[in-house]
């Protein structure tokens, strides 16, 4: 039971969503936080599916927090997909499920100045070890983010969080099909408040 507690700190880092229209740009960059959590905001990302690394689909995917609730006294933000996060200093959880429906928090994402390792719950019971480091400087200069980490897992997964914008760039792979199977998602635009 202690493994599993410590592998729910890492899971909320997964789903930090960013993108930002031209016009929100500034307000982001100014600063509200490490990921903008409001009801309504929402990221638009471009999801490009690699089969055998031959590109095969390209389509857009969008990421809106639909809801807010509470739980155990902290406002949590409930996205389309379900997902459900909050927010807790520089650390994003989300809130995971056991077997039993216990309700449990996990990290996501956290800003941290030196390289770090997590746990992070792909499901119920199911844990992945996941590694962040602080970029020397960003590259997504578009979105204006005040600093980036990249968060990288054992199977060639990332994903790239922009401080204050969220999830600039991301990549899943099947790590155990043997192929080279991968799903590549870039940050094209956002409404955040």
């Amino acid at each position: 039971m202690n493994g599993y507690l410590f592998s729910f700190t890492a899971f909320l880092l997964v789903i930090i969503l960013a993108d930002q229209s031209s016009c929100n740009q500034k307000a982001v960059a100014a600063g509200t936080g490490i990921f903008p959590l409001a009801a309504g905001n929402y990221w638009v990302y471009r999801d490009s599916v690699f089969t055998d690394g031959v590109l095969t689909t390209v389509t857009n995917d969008t990421d809106k927090i639909v809801s807010t609730s509470d739980w155990n006294g902290k406002t949590t933000y409930t996205f389309a997909d379900g997902k459900e996060w909050y927010l807790s200093g520089d650390t994003i959880y989300q809130l995971s499920r056991q077997r039993t429906s216990v309700k449990f928090p996990s990290p996501v994402f956290m800003a941290t100045e030196k390289e770090s390792n997590f746990n992070y719950v792909f499901g119920g019971d199911v844990v992945i070890q996941k590694t962040i480091v602080k970029l020397p400087s960003c590259s997504e200069g578009k979105w204006q983010p005040k600093s980036c980490y990249r968060v990288a897992d054992h199977c060639g997964g990332y994903l790239i969080v922009g401080y204050g914008v969220g999830i600039l760039r991301e990549q899943t792979s099947e790590c155990f099909s043997g192929k080279n199977n991968y799903t590549s998602r870039t940050l094209i635009d956002m409404n955040v408040k």
